[in-house]
């Protein structure tokens, strides 16, 4: 459990007398890049309200609003802050790709705003259908969906607290490329089963992605809540490298064309998620729905600690 101190404790009691500004789950959200913040302070935008950041003389980073501060922790690149409770429920997640092992990978960051909600989103990265609906289906051959649950996985093994832990497994049979068709055919690859597990979180998720059978890039991803209906969602994309690094078109990507390949991405999920909130009528698989219970049971911690 993360230490609170007693003057953030004292702040953070003064935001349970506040009325709840969005419909958010209790969980930990990125507030800004650590590149971002320094000994100055700025105004942010975050919970549908107007906050200052600032790191303090030992570079811790601070978030408040006119009467509380928040509990923040700095990690994998960004500035976290829990919303919900005096003290956080649970743990950052952990992705020790960035810790452990992180020479092995070609790695990219980016990120975009959008006029929706962190749920939508997050069903979005769940709901196997769209893959069917938006990406073009004459390519996908077979797939098959699981909701994932305790009994599935090894308890320990997982980044997250089981408590807040939402998994399902995708595993699909392609006839052609897969996916947003521009990325496929910029990586040059030929991908006939793809396999990806999700972990996700009230506020984010962890996407594993296997790619003929051979683990290939490892998703983490989360987001800043604006206001009510905009958010900034964050995705860093690490990529596993090959021994032959002068032909590896992956390499190619990230490192040669770089900020070609952010753009590229960068617009492909833009187009996915207005193609996906555009199709309201848009089947709605059981996990989707099992996620929404989910998620609401955090919202009403959020409630319950007010």
């Amino acid at each position: 459990m993360v230490q609170v101190s007693h003057l953030e404790r004292a702040f953070s009691q003064n935001e349970q007398n506040q009325k709840p500004k969005m419909n958010l789950a209790a969980s930990w959200y990125i507030a800004i890049t650590s590149e971002e913040l320094s000994s100055q302070s700025q105004r942010i935008q975050l919970f549908g309200r107007s906050l200052v950041a600032w790191r303090n003389k030992i570079g811790k980073p601070v978030i408040m609003d006119d009467v509380s501060t928040y509990v923040t922790k700095e990690e994998y690149g960004y500035i976290w802050v829990w919303y919900g409770s005096v003290n956080p429920l649970f743990n950052l997640p952990v992705f020790d790709v960035t810790e452990n092992n992180k020479h092995n990978y070609i790695y990219n960051y980016f990120s975009f705003t959008a006029k929706t909600s962190v749920q939508k989103i997050i069903e979005i990265v769940l709901n196997h259908h769209h893959i069917i609906r938006l990406h073009n289906s004459s390519f996908i051959d077979q797939i098959e969906h699981t909701c994932l649950d305790e009994k599935n996985v090894e308890l320990s093994k997982l980044p997250i607290t089981k408590e807040a832990w939402f998994g399902t497994i995708t595993e699909t049979q392609i006839k052609g490329y897969f996916g947003i068709s521009e990325i496929a055919g910029f990586l040059g690859l030929k991908i006939t089963n793809l396999t990806n597990r999700v972990d996700a979180w009230p506020s984010g998720f962890l996407s594993r992605i296997k790619i003929n059978g051979q683990h290939k890039i490892n998703i983490f991803s989360s987001a800043s809540p604006i206001s009510e209906n905009e958010i900034k969602w964050h995705v860093l994309i690490f990529v596993e490298k090959t021994n032959n690094f002068l032909l590896d078109p992956l390499y190619y990507l990230v490192v040669v064309w770089q900020k070609k390949a952010s753009l590229l991405v960068d617009k492909s999920v833009r187009n996915l998620i207005d193609k996906y909130i555009s199709q309201p009528s848009i089947e709605i698989d059981k996990t989707v729905f099992n996620f929404r219970k989910f998620y609401e049971t955090w919202v009403a911690k959020v409630k319950q600690n007010r």
